[in-house]
């Protein structure tokens, strides 16, 4: 149900981390010691994020493994228009959306995930994954509470939750009686990323004493029906066929 890959170029990622850094004047594995409220470090995580999405990372990150993507989800693909970077402090339970399938919450079978860290993980912080859960039906999926006020208030369309923080986290039977024993924290080295399927049960994990700077990314095709926002999505890559009809149906003055 997932694969630990390595980017053929890490250069793009080292990048990145610098541009990160110089904006927030302090190296990321230190980052959580600026906070001064959860919403200091939701604006701060917002500020990076955009950051990242104007350097269009993961578009640059994820150019050479087209290959892969389209050996999965065909020659069409659609890539997460906004990435996920998430600041997960230690041992902090309040940072993580919690044990969830991206189902939930509008993506589909056809939704790929790739999560990578981008600075190095500490022990006990990775991403949780359930094996197998990704084959097992999705049964009378109900609304949860979170036990901590943080999670519980996020509302629809708030910053928390335009940085990937839900507010109506679900739960479904295959979760409720998930064995402790089934779930595998999965810790990959710096310029590595985990490609797994959207409907597996995962959730974020930091059980270490150093904070978890990571990147979450989605890709699709567009022949399934969407039920995230129009703009969630945007083109990322087109077959030969594609290019070859644009060209012929292009019109001319």
């Amino acid at each position: 149900g997932w694969i630990v890959r390595k980017f053929s170029d890490t250069a793009v990622l080292e990048f990145a981390v610098r541009e990160l850094e110089k904006v927030s004047g302090i190296e990321l594995d230190r980052l959580h010691e600026t906070f001064k409220s959860r919403e200091d470090q939701l604006e701060t995580q917002s500020k990076l994020s955009n950051i990242l999405n104007d350097i269009s990372f993961t578009k640059n990150i994820f150019a050479n493994e087209k290959e892969l993507l389209s050996s999965i989800l065909g020659p069409y693909l659609l890539i997460q228009t906004s990435s996920h970077l998430r600041i997960h402090k230690p041992n902090c339970e309040s940072d993580s959306p919690g044990i969830h399938r991206d189902t939930f919450y509008g993506n589909s079978v056809g939704h790929i995930n790739c999560w990578f860290p981008l600075i190095k993980l500490g022990d006990g912080g990775g991403i949780m994954l359930a094996k197998g859960s990704h084959c097992v039906p999705s049964l009378n999926v109900r609304d949860v509470s979170y036990e901590d006020t943080e999670r519980e208030l996020v509302t629809k369309g708030s910053l928390a939750n335009k940085l990937g923080f839900v507010y109506a986290p679900k739960i479904d039977d295959s979760i409720a009686n998930l064995s402790p024993h089934s779930i595998q924290l999965v810790s990959p080295n710096v310029g590595e990323y985990v490609l797994f399927f959207g409907n597996m049960i995962h959730s974020g994990a930091n059980g270490a004493e150093r904070v978890r700077v990571s990147v979450d990314v989605r890709f699709t095709h567009p022949y399934h029906i969407l039920k995230t926002h129009e703009k969630y999505f945007e083109l990322y890559d087109t077959g030969v066929l594609y290019k070859v009809e644009k060209l012929f149906l292009a019109k001319t003055d």
